[in-house]
C-alpha cells in the first residue's frame, strides 16, 4: 500500500492542484482532476477486491513483470517532477542572464548600454 499513499501520490496531488490553480478554465480542470481521482480509486478498489483471482491468473512471472513495468513508470514520473522543478527553479536565473546580456537588467553596466549604438544608427 505505500505506493498508493506515499510521497509520490502526495506530489501528484500537489502538482494537479497547481495546474488547476494556474489554468484559465479552473472549474473544468477541477472536475477533470476529480474524475481522474475517482477513476483511480475505482481501479485500486477493484484490483484489491479481485487480487487473489488476478494473482492466480498471471502467476509469479506476471507479478515480476508488472512490478518492473510499474517501477519504470514511477521512475519516469519522478524524473519528470525533478526536471520540471529544475526548470522552474532555473527560469528566473535565465531571464536575469538574458536581461544582463542585453544591457537592460539590474546588473547591466550603464556605460556599456550608453556606448552601444542605437538600432537606427548603424554604420
Amino acid at each position: 500500500m505505500p505506493i498508493m499513499f506515499g510521497p509520490g501520490a502526495i506530489a501528484i496531488l500537489i502538482s494537479m492542484a497547481l495546474t488547476i490553480k494556474q489554468s484559465p478554465g479552473e472549474m473544468l480542470h477541477f472536475l477533470a482532476a476529480s474524475a481522474a481521482i475517482v477513476a483511480c480509486m475505482a481501479v485500486i478498489y477493484l484490483s484489491l477486491v479481485y487480487a487473489e483471482p488476478i494473482l492466480r491468473k498471471i502467476g509469479r512471472q506476471g507479478i515480476d513483470a508488472a512490478t518492473r513495468i510499474v517501477g519504470f513508470f514511477v521512475a519516469a514520473m519522478g524524473m519528470g517532477l525533478i526536471f520540471n522543478g529544475a526548470v522552474e527553479f532555473l527560469a528566473p536565473a535565465s531571464l536575469r542572464d538574458k536581461r544582463t546580456a542585453e544591457g537592460t537588467g539590474a546588473g547591466a553596466s550603464p556605460l556599456r548600454s550608453a556606448c552601444r549604438p542605437s538600432p537606427d544608427r548603424r554604420g
